[in-house]
């Protein structure tokens, strides 16, 4: 037993010596003469040494039916459809999924998203990383419950599920 136990104190010693071995291979200390205060080679970081040049645009205005990155999805100019959209303006919250997952309205339709799930879901404007309950947020409580909204302006608007964000789906909004 006592065997065991010397041996046992010999690895762990051999271990925590190997792992306390990268913090001992520090960097060399700098040289005494970098603490004191910089050299005409290095000028001080605090003072400027010129004016900036004016900033130049680097790419080109947008188009009316163009987005930049300022624009939000929710309320941009419509672009084309995602590829496999649906004209409906009926959605259904299925096995955890948006069914259909894009779907194309033209301005003033009033779509309708059904919960066919057991579970509570919503249907959220904008993304997981970046929501615009402002937009919309409704409220899918149980299965068989049923909320309305009215996409007036062309563009698309991204959605997802806040308590399920791997649920998303589009609505795009022709003009």
């Amino acid at each position: 037993m006592l065997r065991r136990r010397l041996m046992l104190a010999t690895v762990i010693t051999v271990i925590l010596s190997g792992c306390g071995g990268a913090e001992e291979i520090a960097a060399p200390e700098p040289p005494a003469a970098s603490a004191a205060a910089p050299t005409t080679a290095d000028p001080p970081a605090a003072e400027p040494t010129a004016e900036p040049p004016a900033a130049e645009p680097t790419t080109a205005e947008p188009s009316d039916d163009e987005t930049t990155d300022d624009e939000t999805v929710a309320g941009a100019p419509a672009p084309e459809p995602p590829a496999g959209a649906v004209e409906t303006d009926e959605v259904q919250a299925v096995d955890f999924a948006f069914t259909p997952v894009d779907i194309v309205v033209p301005a003033g339709t009033t779509v309708t998203f059904t919960n066919e799930d057991s579970a509570r879901h919503t249907v959220t404007a904008g993304t997981p990383t970046a929501p615009e309950p402002d937009v919309f947020d409704l409220e899918l409580p149980g299965a068989g419950s049923s909320v309305t909204f009215t996409f007036d302006e062309p563009g698309t608007y991204a959605y997802f599920c806040e308590p399920h964000p791997f649920m998303r789906g589009t609505v795009t909004v022709t003009g």
